[in-house]
């Protein structure tokens, strides 16, 4: 029995073999390539490499993955809006909004949904034209478990409140521009992934198929407390409205942390003959840190049916982070 293990820098990560050197070798197999070629793909399935950094990407994710989603930029409501979205975010990597085939997202990702209903405090005097009209209050949040069949499962919560205040604005026969407006507000948000269920990861290592059936515990968790400052303006021609914004978002708390206690079985086979080879075990702990400050631009596009109104957005983060949602909301 040939015992080995292949730790990273300060034990962050650790990969660990016990395999059977004589039953490795009866199906043409050589124990140190098998433990460096498995090595390289776990390490590549369940990014081993630098956990901290990847998980400093989850919380830039999670911190970006709300924004906008309660608020209404583009309706211009005099009464109130109401509505829900579904989006995600990523960071470190190109713009995608899924998760892609692999067991773990290969960089930042947070899949959000969110309700949000927001008032225009001029309800509270009708009839008389005043700064309240000027002024919308909003509130949004919503929690649950995504459905999917990935043996990496979600879970996801946010909230948030902001007021907007509008400037100016002005209507001319089939278009109307909504002025500029100043919107402010607090939000958090929290996306966690957990190992639900065996995860299988083979590899090709000739001249067999070997396949390590990982189970216990891999948890990826985020959670951000996010202050967004926003400038913006839109412009309606007939049924189309098109908006525009910019601003910076503070994030005075956002952390990330992954944690992992897996061990499991290594099998191999080859012309026809099956070997059980030992097993492996793979101990994992980082942490990392949302950035402070992050510039941001967004832009959206939302089609009008008299109160019904269907609207998706595009925000891009000047830290490689990206997000966007789609959604439906009732604004009057």
């Amino acid at each position: 029995m040939l015992v080995s293990m292949l730790a990273a820098t300060a034990l962050a990560q650790e990969v660990t073999f016990a395999l059977d050197d004589a039953k490795a070798q009866s199906l043409g197999l050589d124990t140190s390539d098998l433990e460096a070629q498995l090595n390289a793909a776990i390490t590549d399935q369940l990014n081993l490499s630098d956990p901290n950094t990847y998980v400093s990407k989850y919380a830039n994710a999670v911190a970006m993955s709300t924004k906008g989603m309660g608020v209404d930029y583009a309706s211009n409501p005099k009464m109130f809006s109401v509505g829900g979205s579904i989006g995600t975010a990523v960071s470190g990597v190109p713009v995608s909004f899924s998760r892609g085939p692999e067991d773990l997202p290969e960089g930042g990702y947070a899949f959000m949904a969110a309700l949000h209903a927001g008032v225009n405090l001029g309800v509270l005097t009708p009839g008389d034209k005043g700064p309240l009209d000027h002024v919308l209050i909003y509130v949004s949040g919503l929690g649950f478990n995504p459905p999917g069949s990935r043996e990496f499962e979600a879970s996801m919560y946010n909230f948030g409140a902001h007021a907007q205040i509008v400037l100016g604005g002005m209507t001319s026969g089939p278009a109307e521009w909504g002025g500029v407006a100043l919107t402010g507000g607090y939000e958090r948000s929290w996306y966690k992934l957990s190992l639900g269920q065996a995860l299988p990861i083979t590899q090709e290592i000739s001249p067999a198929t070997v396949t390590w059936a990982a189970e216990g515990t891999y948890d990826l968790s985020a959670t951000a407390d996010t202050i967004p400052l926003e400038l913006s303006t839109n412009l309606r021609v007939t049924v189309l409205t098109a908006w525009v914004g910019g601003g910076v978002d503070i994030v005075p708390s956002g952390s990330a942390t992954s944690v992992a206690s897996l061990d499991g079985p290594v099998s191999a086979s080859a012309q026809g003959q099956n070997e059980q080879l030992g097993t492996i075990g793979v101990s994992l702990a980082g942490t990392g840190q949302a950035d402070l400050q992050v510039p941001r631009i967004f832009l959206g596009v939302q089609g009008n049916l008299f109160a019904l109104k269907a609207f998706g957005q595009l925000n891009i983060g000047l830290n490689e982070t990206y997000g966007g949602f789609i959604g439906l909301r009732v604004a009057m």
